[in-house]
């Protein structure tokens, strides 16, 4: 997956399979791979409800990278990563439990967007995120 991610003229890439794959924590660590390598850029995990969004995502990263709890804002649902430029790299961990919010993402820009469960989504709401997808240089988003 990080292949992909890194050198596929792709924009859309879907990553599915059996239950235990390892496509959350792969998801979760691209980000973090990516926000370090391109200091100063902001990436996006997406879901349609927040507690799930907490179990999948957040509280797992956090539990495996406990040194990065002192820059993980609960209030702002980001996680602020200090780069050695001394420049911060975010991940947004997003949600949108009604088809109307998925446009408080309007006006956002991120480098690279994973929206988790992705079949919870219609088009039109995918197709919105992707709007959001854009970034001087490379932008990829994964369902």
């Amino acid at each position: 997956m990080l292949e992909l991610f890194e050198n596929s003229k792709a924009t859309w890439i879907a990553y599915g399979g059996a239950r235990g794959g390892g496509q959350r924590a792969g998801a979760r660590l691209i980000q973090l791979y990516r926000r370090l390598q391109h200091p100063g850029t902001p990436g996006l995990i997406f879901r349609r409800a927040y507690g799930e969004l907490y179990e999948n995502h957040i509280d797992p990263l956090l539990r495996q990278f406990p040194e990065l709890r002192g820059f993980y804002s609960d209030k702002h649902r980001e996680l602020r990563i200090p780069t050695a430029d001394g420049i911060f790299s975010s991940i947004v961990f997003g949600y949108a439990e009604h088809a109307r919010d998925v446009h408080s993402y309007m006006g956002k820009e991120y480098m690279d967007i994973c929206v988790d469960q992705a079949q919870q989504l219609s088009e039109d709401e995918l197709l919105l995120l992707k709007t959001r997808n854009r970034w001087p240089g490379q932008a990829v988003d994964c369902k």
